[in-house]
């Protein structure tokens, strides 16, 4: 018996002819298999091909791997099933095709997954309902799904499509698409929130007590849109014009940057250069004290009281042990020397008008 394997890169090659002639003066039986069609190969998401086979009689089939199914159909084909692989490396399997005493085998590939491109990242929309769509391009197809029912995912050819519906509520939220190319995951964010609608913007009141006699601070604060999701907030008294600009807010948190020059402070005979910073203590400092926080945001948590239909923003001290929130104050806009004077708080609180 002669066994003849259709490597990839070979081209077809007919069946040999096994004959054996012997004392006895009949003749036997020829057998003879030739293949028809050229390579096969699956790619990971599987499939059904057919080997093609001319044969002098009746044939049968087995491959060598559990992954590789095949059944005969009739005297001239043999198909060959392969599921779905989400490994990366090609997988072989051969294919012995049997008609007498005669074996010819075949050899069946199925290829790794291989991602080429694709990007999403997270996304902050407003309230109005959207729809994005991404190109992904590999050689397997891509499945998605979200864990929450205000956002749809479709993957049609290469593209996977995400509509999410209208955020009705006054609060943020946030799901999750998870998207998977064979063995390959992944996730991005989607938070919809609107602060316009959702009653962020506008007039608060900031509140907070001063470390040094536990005298309470009210100043007037309003919260306003920058553009390309920053914002701006102005606190305002007799004798206090300060602006942060860079503010960040999600609906979850509320960001104030620290270290930029926020206005002026006022007295009787004098008006100093503000910054915000985080001290320690509530000593004079310089500027470039390696102990004060000047980069970086100062956090405070929303709360939307459901009932009252109102916000709070309550500020993070937690996260920042041993340091003071200071309003600190200096002659020159310069800031150089020694601070003049300063205003350190605690336990503030914005409530929204």
């Amino acid at each position: 018996m002669k066994r003849i394997l259709y490597c990839l890169s070979a081209a077809l090659t007919a069946g040999l002819l096994l004959s054996c002639h012997q004392e006895d003066p009949e003749p036997q039986q020829e057998n003879n298999i030739e293949i028809l069609n050229g390579e096969i190969s699956f790619q990971p998401d599987g499939g059904t091909e057919i080997i093609r086979v001319k044969a002098s009689g009746a044939i049968s089939a087995q491959a060598d791997k559990d992954w590789c199914a095949v059944s005969v159909e009739g005297d001239d084909q043999v198909r060959v099933t392969a599921p779905s692989y989400d490994g990366i490396e090609t997988r072989y399997a051969y294919v012995d095709i049997r008609c007498g005493d005669e074996t010819v085998g075949v050899i069946i590939h199925q290829f790794g997954v291989i991602v080429r491109s694709f990007e999403a990242s997270d996304l902050f929309l407003k309230n109005a309902p959207a729809e994005f769509t991404f190109e992904y391009d590999a050689n397997a197809t891509m499945s998605a799904n979200a864990n929450v029912d205000w956002i749809h995912t479709k993957v049609e050819g290469k593209t996977l499509s995400v509509t999410v519906d209208r955020n009705e509520g006054m609060q943020s939220r946030t799901g999750t698409v998870k998207w998977e190319i064979g063995a390959m995951t992944d996730s991005f964010n989607i938070t919809q929130f609107d602060p316009a609608e959702s009653g962020l913007l506008g007039e608060w009141t900031w509140n907070a007590v001063r470390v040094t006699d536990n005298s309470r601070l009210e100043l007037a604060a309003n919260l306003t849109e920058a553009g390309e999701g920053s914002y701006e907030l102005t606190l305002q008294s007799d004798n206090m014009d300060f602006k942060f600009t860079d503010v960040r807010m999600d609906g979850i948190v509320l960001q104030i940057p620290l270290g930029q020059e926020i206005g002026t402070y006022r007295t009787s005979s004098s008006t100093y250069y503000a910054f915000c910073l985080l001290a320690p203590d509530t000593k004079a400092i310089t500027y470039t004290n390696v102990n004060a926080v000047r980069t970086g945001y100062y956090t405070f948590d929303l709360h939307f009281d459901t009932e009252n239909q109102t916000w709070t923003a309550t500020a993070r001290e937690s996260e920042y042990p041993n340091k003071n929130f200071r309003f600190e104050y200096w002659k020159t806009s310069a800031h150089t020397g020694n601070s003049s004077s300063r205003t350190v708080l605690k336990s503030i609180v914005l409530n929204k008008q």
